[in-house]
């Protein structure tokens, strides 16, 4: 089941890569810049789901830095 759904993931960022190389609104980047957003084809096809993503990063990066912060304060 898990290669079959990795490969599903596959295609379908191979799709968005060619639709955003060919007819996308930043095609003049190029096919390299179409790939990088095939890759994450969701936060492409759903952009709300890109606005949490970068949500959800900054928040783990807050927290990793209070909690390397507590440790730099105990040594």
């Amino acid at each position: 089941m898990k290669p079959f759904i990795i490969s599903i993931y596959c295609v379908l960022a191979l799709i968005t890569a060619i639709y955003q190389a060919v007819w996308g609104t930043q095609a003049w980047r190029g096919l390299a810049y179409a790939i990088g957003q095939g890759l994450v084809w969701p936060a492409v096809w759903f952009p709300s789901l890109g606005s949490i993503i970068g949500g959800l990063i900054w928040i783990i990066i807050i927290v990793f830095l209070l909690i390397l912060g507590l440790f730099m304060r105990k040594s």
